[in-house]
């Protein structure tokens, strides 16, 4: 059973503009617990639930595309507050609760060791991304999903010449420190899944990680 938190912009604002999902299985939290944050409508969804290990904190993102129409100046700004506004429930959130951030940050970046790893396809780092590498090495955040495959993407476009291939989609924790968790991570891109397509083919890939903690074991030399 899964218990499903969303967060849109309203029915004034039009269909297909932007919309957040949160999705809990069911048996793993106490869901009498949980507290939600509609931090930006339709961009940042703030969930906070109690687990049997802690509290566990989910962010999911939906950052503003840079389409190339329009003033992009306009658009930057806009950006800018989601970049802010994250960071500032970033600045909320306990070091001692579980955090995982995932969502489409419209954000391409080069790899950065050893917050962004070397398995996306290479690409224009977009304007602002220095915004989204600070927030990472502020918070002492990990893109898990960029450290696969050689030359991944998660958002192809056909309809383009060339074809548009970038990396796009992120999940993020916080990076493991000694004496706290040894973290496995797991993942990968659905890529012959046909979810969400449009514009002639152009679709996001979904994209999977599974995570395994366990406290380290301390080990005497005496």
């Amino acid at each position: 059973m899964v218990t499903c938190l969303n967060g849109g912009i309203g029915p004034s604002k039009g269909r297909a503009r932007a919309g957040v999902m949160v999705m809990l299985k069911t048996q793993c939290f106490d869901i009498s617990s949980i507290r939600t944050h509609n931090v930006v409508p339709g961009r940042l969804l703030h969930v906070r639930v109690r687990s049997p290990q802690g509290w566990f904190d989910s962010l999911s993102v939906y950052q503003v595309v840079r389409s190339g129409y329009g003033n992009d100046d306009k658009q930057l700004t806009e950006r800018a507050k989601v970049w802010a506004a994250l960071r500032t429930t970033l600045n909320g959130i306990a070091t001692g609760h579980r955090l995982i951030i995932a969502g489409d940050f419209n954000t391409a970046r080069e790899p950065v060791h050893p917050m962004i790893g070397t398995g996306m396809v290479k690409c224009k780092p977009s304007a602002d991304a220095e915004a989204f590498q600070a927030i990472l090495r502020d918070f002492d955040l990990v893109a898990h999903n960029t450290f696969g495959r050689k030359a991944s993407c998660t958002f192809i476009n056909p309809s383009t010449q060339p074809q548009t291939r970038s990396f796009l989609d992120y999940i993020l924790t916080r990076r493991c420190r000694k004496h706290d968790l040894n973290m496995r991570a797991v993942g990968g891109i659905a890529r012959q899944c046909p979810v969400g397509m449009w514009r002639s083919g152009g679709r996001h890939l979904p994209v999977t990680l599974r995570l395994t903690c366990r406290k380290y074991r301390s080990t005497d030399n005496n």
